[in-house]
Parts: C-alpha cells; sequence; structure tokens
C-alpha cells in the first residue's frame, strides 16, 4: 500500500513535535498565497521550512518560487519524499 500525502504529512509533523519543533501548516491553503511550503517547522534558533511530495510529484513553479526565497534569506528549504525518511531523522533529531 502506498503512503498517501495526507499520512506522510501527520508522521513528520509527529516526529516533529517529539523533537521540540513548533509546527506550522496551512490547513486550508485556498485563500493563502500559492506554493507556500506545507510545513514552517522552528526550534530556535533553527527555522526550516519543507514541502512534501508523494512518489515522484515535482514541486510546482510557485513552490519552487518559495523554496528558493526562504533559501536566499537563509533559511533551509527541504523537498522531502517518503523515501527521504533518513535525511527528515537527521534534520529534525
Amino acid at each position: 500500500m502506498r503512503l498517501s500525502e495526507k499520512k506522510f504529512m501527520a508522521m513528520v509533523i509527529e516526529f516533529a513535535k517529539v523533537h521540540r519543533w513548533l509546527v506550522y501548516h496551512t490547513h486550508d491553503s485556498r485563500r493563502s498565497m500559492a506554493g507556500f511550503p506545507d510545513l514552517l517547522l522552528i526550534r530556535p534558533p533553527v527555522v526550516i521550512v519543507a514541502e512534501l511530495k508523494i512518489g515522484t510529484k515535482k514541486p510546482t513553479a510557485a513552490q519552487n518560487l518559495w523554496l528558493n526565497l526562504f533559501e536566499e534569506a537563509d533559511v533551509p528549504a527541504y523537498v522531502w519524499r517518503e523515501t527521504d525518511w533518513a535525511e527528515i531523522e537527521s534534520v529534525l533529531a
């Protein structure tokens, strides 16, 4: 059975919370600016953003714009897939 994006997001959020990150996710993005990353995570002094994708789905142009702008502002920006779990653990643990 393939992991859904909703389940994947729940797993990342739970792992982050266990490791004392405060997590922000816009639950209904229809009235938000297009492309904002799925997750904004903060555990002072670190702030990161993450776009979550399942399988081979790629970020949209708007998502890439936001991710690049965060990187330019020295905020680490990740595109995480379910296959990146080792990296997710490394970054958030």
